[in-house]
């Protein structure tokens, strides 16, 4: 079923369109929804102010030009970043690059023709403005970094392609080593770096690239685009950025009493968690693991289950982990990190290549069945949606905890078709890596990942 043309309709009114998913998920019922859509019949959408783009470019671009010596070199734009960007580039740099830097492996189909691969990247590159962008520091106390986008420029240098005697797990740590190394100190030049190796006559492509400019989504499209160019296929301009970007913006300063209210009366239900050292012995080093696990179930099977109970998938796996992290911690209320996104909420966000996510707590007390704690997670995502674009760092401090963070584990939760996209591309996907705090996401044929 298509939400977006979903419409009821009767013989003496006119059809009533669900603009976007966060309609549904504030009104999951029939009765609800049917009410909701006959309650806002005629009326237009409430428009936000629209973000003053060239009056920020004006301020900032002179400094960051003279600060860059990026005279003559094609900056086309300076825009403000984010709060989530702003957090994801000061864990980066604080980390020393360790951080945020994500990581994907394409291993290569034999006979593909790396100077037709690097003309697509080249073409994909041309057409998202992300791709384009690096970023900076600023002076600024509401935006404290900036995006520096940089027009299209002519590339004539071909990928080398390097040779490596080591296993692949370890081939390509080392290349990730050489990416953060050097990204890290030119973050103002676009902090992605692709590299192209050879084991065992097997050609790979590593693609190492900051989470500020890309989420889940953008990911799958930037490839999709890839291999569409790598085809011969013409692709379709980008939509501008600036639209998403300035609903975000504009939502995210928007902190109305009710905001603030909202945050107040959630937090009664939510409390200091840190994940537990499950360590027998104390040790001064450590090293980061991932554990891959295969569901029993299949994705389809595990949906339709959720469906006849009427809860949602992503509900389910909250409940989950709010159960192991009780379990461990030995208390009733635990509060841990999720994954929103904006696509949900902005129609023209649907397609874009941006980081369209925010984290933000979910608290609950688990002193109930299993039913009753998943419909609780269902609530309360409904709820939160609403005032998703609230700075994490403003709704600690309207909590009380502006010294220590909340929490420390975050459940992103992310469907991918993989295995389709990799029926149409001459490349299979066989390594994704982020490195931050946890994260639980499920892929394709059902399978659970859990990263640590």
């Amino acid at each position: 079923m298509c939400l977006q043309r979903m419409c009821f309709r009767s013989s003496d009114i006119k059809p009533l369109k669900i603009r976007t998913l966060t309609d549904v998920q504030q009104n999951p019922s029939v009765a609800g929804l049917a009410s909701f859509l006959s309650n806002n019949r005629g009326q237009k959408n409430s428009k936000l102010l629209e973000f003053d783009f060239a009056a920020f470019d004006e301020v900032h671009r002179s400094l960051l030009t003279s600060k860059f010596n990026l005279f003559g070199s094609g900056l086309r734009a300076v825009r403000p970043c984010t709060a989530v960007q702003s957090g994801m580039l000061a864990k980066f740099l604080n980390s020393d690059g360790k951080l945020y830097l994500a990581h994907a492996v394409l291993k290569l189909d034999r006979g593909i023709q790396l100077d037709r691969l690097e003309n697509a990247w080249d073409s994909v590159v041309d057409k998202y403005t992300m791709l384009r962008t690096g970023f900076s520091s600023i002076n600024d106390r509401q935006h404290p970094f900036a995006m520096l986008e940089y027009e299209p420029e002519k590339r004539h240098s071909s990928w080398p392609v390097l040779s490596s005697r080591l296993p692949l797990e370890q081939a390509t740590k080392e290349f990730k080593e050489k990416a953060r190394e050097a990204v890290l100190p030119r973050l103002n030049e676009p902090p992605w770096r692709i590299t192209i190796f050879e084991i065992e006559n097997n050609q790979y492509f590593h693609l190492s690239i900051l989470h500020a400019l890309f989420d889940a989504q953008s990911l799958r499209r930037i490839l999709s685009d890839l291999a569409t160019s790598y085809s011969g296929h013409h692709l379709q301009p980008e939509d501008s950025v600036e639209s998403v970007l300035g609903s975000i913006l504009q939502s995210s300063v928007e902190q109305k009493d009710s905001t603030k209210l909202f945050w107040e009366s959630a937090g009664q239900n939510m409390s200091l968690t840190e994940f537990p050292n499950l360590c027998t012995s104390r040790s001064n080093g450590g090293k980061r693991l991932t554990r891959v696990l295969d569901c029993s179930w299949s994705r389809k099977q595990l949906e339709e289950s959720c469906r006849q109970e009427g809860v949602t998938l992503s509900a389910a796996g909250q409940a989950a982990w709010a159960r192991i992290l009780s379990a461990y911690l030995g208390q009733d209320a635990v509060t841990f990190g999720a994954v929103f996104t904006a696509r949900t909420t902005f129609e023209h966000a649907q397609d874009s290549v941006f980081p369209c996510v925010a984290t933000l707590p979910i608290g609950c007390r688990t002193r109930s069945s299993n039913g009753e704690l998943v419909r609780t997670m269902m609530e309360a995502n409904s709820q939160v949606v609403k005032h998703q674009f609230t700075p994490l760092k403003q709704i600690q401090r309207w909590l009380g905890y502006s010294q220590r963070p909340l929490f420390d584990t975050i459940f992103a939760f992310q469907k991918h078709d993989l295995e389709k996209a990799e029926e149409e591309h001459p490349w299979q996907l066989i390594d994704e890596d982020v490195e931050v705090d946890v994260s639980l996401y499920e892929r394709y044929k059902g399978q659970i990942t859990d990263r640590a």
